[in-house]
């Protein structure tokens, strides 16, 4: 039986806000968490600097662009987890 470590971080825990309003908007205080709960199905990505996947908590998820304007997650949704695309 073979089974592979996961490596360490080195980043450390994720920043995370379970109830978050504002997102990573630019000037939000959780502009630079790693993830984002956001209490609504609507995202609005306007003055938002990053791409983000959202997940809603039905599992729909979609990749939105910087500044994009307004997304809409499935109509039964309620929350949606974001999460910020890292550039490499």
């Amino acid at each position: 039986m073979s089974f592979k470590l996961r490596k360490p971080s080195l980043k450390g825990s994720p920043n995370v806000n379970l109830n978050s309003t504002t997102g990573f908007r630019s000037g939000s205080k959780d502009e630079h968490n790693d993830i984002n709960y956001i209490h609504s199905r609507v995202i609005d990505m306007t003055n938002v600097p990053y791409d983000i996947e959202g997940i809603d908590d039905l599992g729909y998820s979609k990749i939105m662009k910087a500044d994009s304007g307004v997304h809409e997650f499935h109509p039964n949704a309620t929350i949606v987890k974001e999460v910020k695309i890292k550039k490499v």
